[in-house]
């Protein structure tokens, strides 16, 4: 029952954690509160339309489940699951009003390229087309072929990414598949994430199978006999038809009044039923107000929860601070068709950093889905920065373009000058899982255990996609309300 001047849970923080752990609580009859200290909710979640071109101000779309990196070289091309069908992603789009503006990606989105000796090459669609691409040499075939011979690791300690795929399927392997993914992801250096906290399932098949691609291979039969013949998750890649930033926008209006932007919360405060929370207000009604909280869940970015936290767990604030953010550019470019001398058949490519390219990669996003540009134009979104190159994110504006245009003349054959262009800097853009994150996350736990209405969210915990956003608030609010129910103070 929701009592005048009180509240169930006060979400803190209105990216897609925040809105989506405000939305599930609604849905379990919690009277909530989602303080939002910008003039929007989304976070990085914005789509902009500049002269009929369709930009991102961060993800492009949704999948609703995980690459797996092996069967994405061998078997099938395209990203497939590490994780089971998530169509709780589906349905919570659905639920909150954007059914009919879903769009799939197209099927030429299956094509992804990578760059070998300054030439883009397909990545190959299934184990034959794997065996003649020129990609990787024959002895790292052979190598990534012999992997089920490769005895398992048996010692103690945490591996990178790039010592594990290394260890199981050669150097080559890392540089020309591993290293471009883990930038496509998270920005990341191979070098320096962990491979438990970021590819966790592949330490589990070698861990369980002796074998990365055995654990594949077993864990493939294992779906097919467990599941039907046809899913009925038809959408694995989509977005909506004004871009991905109409799915923040529409859980904003589920949410009405219970909806706070403009509200900073300046400090959480232990009180004899729950919580108090300061909010300082801005714009022209500014002010301070407090809220009366059985609970709070913390959806705001990693060093932004330390400080509110500090007081209270100072062990948690101390590692939340330690979690490193990478920072990355997004130049959206708007070009004539006839000005791109590549076909632009796929999904955009990736651009190992051996190669020596100064982009991340570049996705091409008038091929990925409709109505990214107007009618004889192209629509493609270049990445820059990450761990390896944080010193673009202070490049000016016209450097930035120059670079970007330079690397896209030299590979994709473009010519003339843009139509359109959107840039967009995010100095602390994706969370980086580096050695130690697991023990970090379980720091930032430990320091909250005598607070259990106190609950931390975000990508920065385990999983930074939108879907893992999506599905761990799920979670977190069956857990907050079972907690909530056990206390029953209200």
């Amino acid at each position: 029952m929701t009592v005048p001047g009180r509240i169930d849970v006060a979400v803190v923080g209105g990216g897609i954690s925040g809105l989506a752990a405000a939305y599930w609580l609604r849905e379990r009859g919690c009277s909530i509160v989602l303080l939002e200290e910008g003039s929007r909710v989304g976070g990085v979640m914005r789509s902009e339309r500049i002269g009929g071109f369709l930009f991102e101000h961060g993800p492009t779309s949704l999948m609703t489940n995980h690459p797996d990196v092996i069967r994405f070289f061998l078997f099938e091309h395209g990203p497939t699951s590490l994780m089971t069908n998530h169509p709780d992603v589906i349905r919570f789009c659905e639920a909150v009003g954007l059914a009919d503006r879903l769009v799939e990606a197209n099927a030429s989105s299956r094509r992804r390229y990578v760059m070998r000796d300054g030439r883009l090459l397909p990545l190959p669609q299934g184990l034959g087309a794997f065996l003649r691409t020129p990609i990787w040499s024959g002895a790292a075939k052979f190598r990534l072929l012999a992997e089920p011979f490769i005895p398992p690791y048996r010692g103690n300690g945490e591996e990178s990414v790039a010592q594990f795929i290394t260890r199981r399927f050669g150097r080559e392997v890392l540089d020309y598949g591993f290293d471009p993914f883990v930038s496509g992801v998270y920005a990341g250096d191979p070098e320096r994430l962990s491979m438990q906290s970021t590819f966790s399932r592949l330490v589990e098949w070698e861990r369980k199978s002796g074998s990365v691609v055995k654990g594949v291979l077993f864990g493939r039969r294992a779906r097919a006999a467990a599941s039907p013949a046809k899913s009925p998750l038809k959408r694995r890649f989509f977005s909506f038809q004004d871009g991905v930033g109409e799915l923040p926008a529409a859980i904003g209006r589920t949410l009405g009044d219970a909806l706070r932007v403009n509200s900073r919360v300046s400090r959480i405060t232990p009180a004899v039923n729950g919580w108090t929370v300061e909010v300082s207000e801005q714009g022209e009604a500014g002010g301070t107000r407090t809220y009366d909280a059985q609970a709070v869940v913390l959806a705001s970015p990693a060093p932004v929860t330390a400080d509110l936290i500090e007081p209270l767990a100072p062990t948690a604030a101390r590692a939340l601070r330690d979690i490193a953010y990478a920072p990355i550019v997004i130049v959206g470019l708007g070009l004539r068709r006839a000005d791109v001398g590549h076909p632009l058949d796929g999904f955009g490519c990736l651009l190992p950093g051996k190669e020596g390219c100064r982009l991340l990669g570049s996705l091409w996003s008038s091929t990925i889905f409709p109505g990214r540009a107007p009618e004889g134009m192209v629509t493609l979104t270049n990445y820059l920065g990450g761990a390896k190159r944080p010193e673009v994110v202070d490049a000016s504006d016209d450097e930035l373009i120059a670079l970007t245009m330079g690397e896209l003349r030299r590979w994709l054959g473009v010519t003339g000058t843009p139509q359109a262009v959107q840039i967009v800097r995010w100095p602390r853009a994706i969370p980086q899982y580096t050695i130690g994150h697991a023990d970090r996350v379980a720091a930032i736990e430990a320091g909250l255990e005598k607070w259990p209405t106190l609950v931390p969210a975000g990508n920065y915990l385990r999983g930074v996609s939108v879907p893992d956003c999506i599905l761990q608030a799920q979670q977190l609010a069956d857990r907050l309300v079972a907690t909530l129910a056990k206390r029953s103070i209200w």
